[in-house]
């Protein structure tokens, strides 16, 4: 057991970027998935705007040491704002929907 009940709560959360795209990924539609694996960098950020607050919700960043620390990491940064950091979980999430073979929108 514990002693600090900090860490019971944060053991709920992913601890890296790729448990918390697995996760992300794992509610999406395919649809989704397409949408998101033909999202411009325009794109990304236009969406991340409101996705990202999602994301910083569900796996509390702030407060979630570890996975800004992975985050940081990748980012290749000292330091991260919330809003970048889950930017760097989304835009992990849209590069891993990118290379699992989702359909491109035909136009």
């Amino acid at each position: 057991m514990t002693d600090n009940p900090m860490d019971s709560i944060l053991s709920r959360f992913p601890n890296s970027v790729d448990k918390a795209v697995d996760l992300l990924i794992q509610d999406l539609s395919f649809k989704d998935k397409t949408k998101l694996a033909n999202l411009s960098e325009k794109g990304m950020v236009q969406f991340h705007a409101q996705y990202g607050l999602f994301i910083r919700a569900r796996f509390r960043v702030p407060g979630n040491d570890p996975l800004v620390s992975d985050c940081k990491r990748i980012a290749g940064l000292p330091a991260l704002s919330p809003e970048q950091a889950s930017y760097v979980i989304f835009k992990a999430m849209v590069e891993k929907v990118k290379t699992a073979g989702v359909l491109k929108i035909v136009k």
